[in-house]
């Protein structure tokens, strides 16, 4: 097995489609995580309220807001960038059936 990389337009296709149906599970999944990692209560946290628990309620609470206002971004983001790879793979398409197409020209046709 070699360890050349190689580049193909349906390889970039695939990815940009993998990227996209990524997206759309990343805001559910990054909300759950969430939701299980910030439960105060869970941690032990919320139980005698002394000033520690306090601030560690308010942390994850917090952290929990910021979670929620960052998964959209990164789903939108995902999502952007796998429409880019498709576009890239079909504009690899095009760019290599030109070069096929050339190279069966000669000089003079052009």
């Amino acid at each position: 097995m070699s360890n050349d990389v190689e580049f193909t337009p349906s390889a970039w296709v695939k990815s940009g489609q993998d990227f996209q149906s990524t997206s759309s599970a990343v805001r559910s999944a990054i909300s759950s995580v969430a939701s299980s990692s910030t439960d105060a209560a869970a941690c032990g946290a919320a139980n005698g309220m002394a000033t520690v628990d306090g601030a560690i309620t308010l942390l994850l609470s917090i952290l929990k807001g910021v979670m929620d206002e960052v998964a959209p971004g990164i789903a939108e983001g995902l999502d952007s960038e796998g429409g880019m790879m498709i576009q890239t793979g079909a504009a690899y398409a095009g760019t290599e059936a030109d070069n096929e197409y050339l190279s069966g020209v000669s000089v003079g046709d052009l």
